[in-house]
Formats: structure tokens, sequence, C-alpha cells
């Protein structure tokens, strides 16, 4: 439900800015999909969510864990409160109907894993992104742009071992891993080998997730959701170990939210991008240039100077356009933050920008893609 609502190809209206929407809202399209005749809902269920009941009353068959982060602590107060909420979704796991499935949770290996096999009753499944000895696992390495190997599964996720080979046109470990997670989901739910790995290929990603902008320049331009410090260090990892030119970054951080994730940001930005522009996200009602200058006192914190190694651009279609007018040859360009959004908020206002759109209209300007 952060990027998008669907019922099999019928887009839904946008949900507003809860990354799980209310309870009436998910009911509402739970009940659209029983009238469109769906047997499988797959929900978004974060720590916001389930603390606040948005997922009440529903009827939980299998859930995913995909991370525990060090994030949303202004909401939630502490890591264990926070941790305390995840674990609720596998706690529904006991009190769900039976409707013939085995109530199953799947796992990543975190520090927080005997947390939740403690919350539940349910099967536990195991799963990791490169591990192997796991329940189900991959071996995979990287291509252009993307990831290829095997995927392997166990019992209990299949009655024998199985084994299939797997593409994926997105890249990064943490996409081996999500794969791994719904090829678990759907072994489960009953799909063979032979239609998940064809799946997984032809799909196209999430908008605005590790989303490639490419109209034939010289530089690499990606625009990525990446709002959190362990979330933006994770793709410019990916970027550091892959490029042979510059990393420049685009980010900002949303209003009324977390404010520690300012300087924990700017950390990550100032050592391992060579520059950042930092700029609005979604202020809301905060003032937007406090939220700018505390980011900014993060890279001076970490030893960057204005100028030379950052700048503060308020306005996100300026700091695009800056960012991508500054690249040259095998250089890699973050738009990160807003990912699919095409609006940034700010108080009452708002002013149109999608980092896709924007980032196409500089390089036209730059000669490419005309």
């Amino acid at each position: 439900s952060t990027a998008e609502c669907r019922i099999g190809d019928e887009l839904l209206p946008d949900t507003g800015r809860f990354t799980t929407p209310e309870a009436p809202q998910v009911q509402s399209m739970l009940a659209q999909m029983v009238e469109a005749g769906c047997e499988w809902a797959v929900i978004e269920a974060t720590s916001h969510g389930l603390a606040l009941h948005r997922v009440d009353e529903c009827e939980y068959d299998i859930a995913v864990l995909t991370n525990i982060g060090r994030d949303h602590l202004d909401f939630h107060g502490s890591h264990e409160a926070y941790v305390a909420a995840k674990a609720r979704l596998f706690e529904m796991l006991d009190e769900s109907v039976d409707k013939g499935v085995v109530k199953t949770a799947i796992l990543d290996d975190v520090d927080a894993y005997q947390r939740f096999t403690e919350a539940t009753s349910a099967r536990v499944v195991r799963y990791s992104g490169s591990d192997v000895s796991s329940n189900i696992g991959a071996y995979a390495e990287p291509t252009e742009w993307g990831s290829q190997g095997k995927i392997a599964a166990e019992w209990p996720v299949t009655d024998g071992d199985t084994e299939f080979p797997f593409q994926l046109a997105q890249p990064g470990w943490f996409n081996v891993a999500n794969a791994v997670a719904a090829s678990a989901v759907a072994l489960i739910a009953g799909l063979p080998p032979d239609e998940i790995a064809p799946a997984l290929g032809s799909w196209p990603g999430a908008p605005g997730r590790m989303e490639r902008i490419d109209t034939g320049q010289p530089f690499t331009v990606v625009v990525d959701f990446a709002h959190a410090p362990e979330s933006l260090r994770r793709i410019l990892e990916f970027f550091r170990e892959r490029s042979r030119g510059r990393i420049i970054t685009v980010f900002g951080c949303i209003g009324e939210h977390d404010k520690e994730r300012r300087p924990g940001m700017a950390q990550v930005a100032a050592e391992l991008a060579d520059y950042t522009f930092i700029t609005d996200d979604n202020p809301y009602s905060e003032d937007r240039y406090a939220i700018l200058q505390d980011i900014a006192e993060g890279m001076r914190a970490a030893g960057k100077r204005e100028g030379h190694d950052f700048s503060v651009v308020p306005d996100r279609r300026e700091a695009v356009a800056q960012a991508i007018s500054m690249a040259v040859d095998e250089d890699a360009v973050l738009l990160a933050g807003k990912g699919h959004e095409r609006e940034v908020h700010l108080g009452a206002e708002a002013y149109e920008c999608d980092d896709r759109v924007e980032a196409r209209k500089a390089l036209r300007e730059l000669g490419y893609g005309k």
C-alpha cells in the first residue's frame, strides 16, 4: 500500500500518507477483493499500523518479516516497543480463523528472531538472501543491473528439496532477499516453481524503488524511496561497490517524525556519498529550513563542508536538476526519499515534484533522450 493498491490489474485510489491505511480503508479494500473474486490478499502491515489497530480483524495465514531497523522510535518510544509492535503480526497468526492453510511465520535471520518465534505457535520458516542453509535461500550473483542464480527450498516450505533458477531485473542483495521471501509465500500458497521463476523475472519493480532513469546518459540515475539511515546506507553501499565514478545523492527528511533520523542520514551520506544535495522531503507542518539545517549540521559534524561536500537547496526540483547537471561519465546520482510520490507537502500547501519526471526533464535539458 505504500506505492499503490491493486485488485488484480485495477489500480485503486491513492490511500494518502499512511503506509498502512486506516482500518476502514483496509476493510473496504478487502471487501472489494472478495466481491471481485480474489482468493488471496497481501497486506502491508507496518509497526505503526499494528500499534494503531489498523489491521485488527484481518485473518492472517502467512506473516513475513522483512527487517528490523532503528527507526520510528519517536512513535514507539523504545526499540523494545517497536519490536513488540511488529511481533503483534505473528501473534495474530494464532488468533486467525482456520482456512485450510497452515499458519506460517516467515522470518529472516535477524537479531530479534527469537522474539518473533516466541510470539506465535505457528510453523516457522527461515529465509535468507544468501544463506542456503536456511529453509529457503538463494545462490545469487549480480548481473549488469539485477541478479541471477538459484533459489533452494526444503521442508517445511516444500514437501521435498526444491531448487529453481531465477533472474531479477532489480539490483542489490536486499532485492534477492525480498524475492526469496516472496518465493516462500508463493510455494506455501501452492504455486509451483515453474510459475514463480518467470514471475520474478518479469516483475518490473515497485514504482520508485531502485528505479533507473535511463535516457542514454553516460551516468546512472536512480530514484528510490530510501528515507531512513539503514535504507540509505544499503543503497549507497551498493553504489559504492559498483560505481567507478562519484556518488551524488539528493535527500531530505520528513517532518513531524523522528528528528534523530536527520543526523543519522547525514552521517551515512557523509560516509558514502561524494556530494550531497540537502532538500525538501515532506516537511508538513514543520519549518522546512529547520529540517534542512538539522541535516546540514549532521554533515558538518561528520567533517563535511558546505559548498565543497554538500549544498542546501530547499526546492527539490532545483536540487534534482543541480545534481544531474553535476554528473559526468560513470557517476551515479541517487534521488532518495520520495520514490513514487508526486508532491512535496509544505504545511497546508504542496508543490508538484515527481523525482522521475524531474530527472527526465533535467536529462532532456542536457541533451539526452530528446
